[in-house]
């Protein structure tokens, strides 16, 4: 097998954050700038105006905390060894972190949010009080996760391959000495191999197997997480709006008992469900868009979902994502994490944060991958329910407008960052559907 440096590790677990957070800086500043050069004759309204100028605070903030996690992170990680040592417990170790990560990152970071978010006089007293409180129950959270997986990691690791076996006792003087030679060579031996971290072992495959089964469950129970308050959705009454809608799913062959409406929450419509499957129409939606052709138009775009079973097309992409970070894991615990300095004890929690560190530019990647298949999914939704007769590019224009979102995205920041085509693109992808 071929010899792979530990040192790998701990520069993967440094590139790969501060490439990840440079492209989430320069990212947000194009945004930044192509809407400050946006003119105020843009706005058609004082709220669209209100919404533009949050949108800036919004990613002024966000660029000056990247850079403030950038500085964090790399000052935690090149440090991590110092923690460990002056620390020398689990959670010693977690609780010094913690207090850290406090005191870099996450204090300083909500007296920046006060300030370009907010635009609030900020009391540092009453702030450091609630952000002191969340850091308890962050502690807490961690606390039991960490339980969790120093159980799974330890059940599933044989002794590391650096730590020779503890002779046994025997009354042969000639077995003590010969079991102490070979003892002797073992440890000559691993002195010549690379420090391996705890986990190793099958961690990998534990880990694969709870995640695709967690994404499993959650897209079992998604409908039944979502619609858990049973007086928050209720069947649609209004018989013209129902006549409509059964006329559309009929014609599909989309049982209609599946569409719900919620009485409360933003105007949007939505499909969920890859097993139990619902359409659900929010009571705003239907009061601002009132004509049933348009509102079948929103209905029959979620259908569109449901026939190009995009649901499950994310299933499968959240499957691959766990693969990914098994990948990553096994590479991990196979190279070790000696090359940090810690030895050959390696706690867990260090495990866990340099696996998170090292995977943040794929999971950055990917997410830019899972934003580019949204965007796909919803120009062939569109492209159903405009080749079904109903006026998408109408309704979409309206629900547009009733959210303050006029100002088209800087090209880079939406191929990167949004999930959803801009109204203008949408539009232009209907007609092509409709010249088809």
């Amino acid at each position: 097998m071929m010899y792979i440096s530990p040192a790998i590790i701990p520069r993967i677990a440094l590139i790969s954050p501060s490439i990840t957070i440079f492209l989430e800086i320069f990212i947000n500043s194009v945004q930044y700038f192509h809407l400050l050069r946006s003119p105020d004759s843009n706005y058609h309204s004082i709220s669209a105006y209100l919404s533009h100028i949050s949108t800036l605070d919004s990613l002024r903030y966000e660029i000056v905390v990247d850079l403030l996690s950038l500085f964090s992170f790399l000052i935690v990680l090149l440090s991590i060894s110092q923690l460990w040592n002056l620390s020398q417990s689990i959670w010693k170790f977690l609780l010094l972190y913690n207090i850290t990560m406090f005191s870099l990152y996450q204090f300083p970071a909500s007296i920046i949010k006060e300030y370009f978010v907010k635009g609030q006089t900020i009391d540092i007293f009453d702030l450091l009080t609630t952000e002191v409180y969340d850091l308890f129950n962050n502690l807490i959270g961690q606390a039991i996760v960490l339980l969790i997986a120093d159980f799974v990691i330890r059940k599933s690791l044989p002794l590391p391959s650096s730590e020779p076996l503890q002779p046994t006792i025997s009354d042969n003087n000639e077995n003590n000495i010969n079991q102490q030679n070979i003892n002797n060579d073992n440890n000559n031996n691993n002195n010549n191999l690379p420090a391996r971290s705890c986990c190793t072992g099958k961690l990998w495959i534990i880990f694969l197997i709870v995640s695709v089964c967690t994404v499993f469950i959650i897209n079992v129970y998604a409908v039944d997480f979502i619609m858990m308050d049973k007086n928050n959705f209720v069947k649609l009454n209004n018989a013209t709006v129902v006549k409509s809608i059964k006329n559309l799913t009929d014609h599909v062959n989309f049982p209609y008992e599946y569409v719900y409406m919620q009485v409360n929450g933003s105007p949007n419509a939505f499909f969920v469900g890859i097993f139990k499957k619902r359409i659900v129409i929010v009571k705003s939606l239907i009061d601002l868009i009132g004509d049933p052709p348009l509102l079948c138009a929103v209905v029959a775009h979620e259908l569109g979902h449901w026939f190009h079973k995009d649901l499950v097309k994310s299933l499968f992409f959240s499957i691959f994502v766990m693969i990914v970070l098994t990948i990553y894991i096994y590479f991990t615990s196979n190279v070790g994490l000696s090359g940090f300095g810690l030895g050959h004890e390696i706690p867990s929690v260090i495990f866990l944060i340099v696996i998170a560190a090292a995977f943040e530019l794929p999971q950055f990647l990917l997410m830019a991958i899972m934003n580019l298949l949204s965007r796909s999914f919803e120009n062939s939704a569109d492209c159903f329910a405009a080749r079904l007769g109903y006026p998408i590019g109408e309704a979409l224009t309206i629900l547009t407008g009733s959210i303050n979102y006029e100002i088209e995205s800087a090209e880079l920041y939406s191929l990167i960052a949004e999930n959803h085509p801009s109204l203008s693109k949408r539009l232009i992808n209907i007609n092509k559907c409709l010249a088809r």
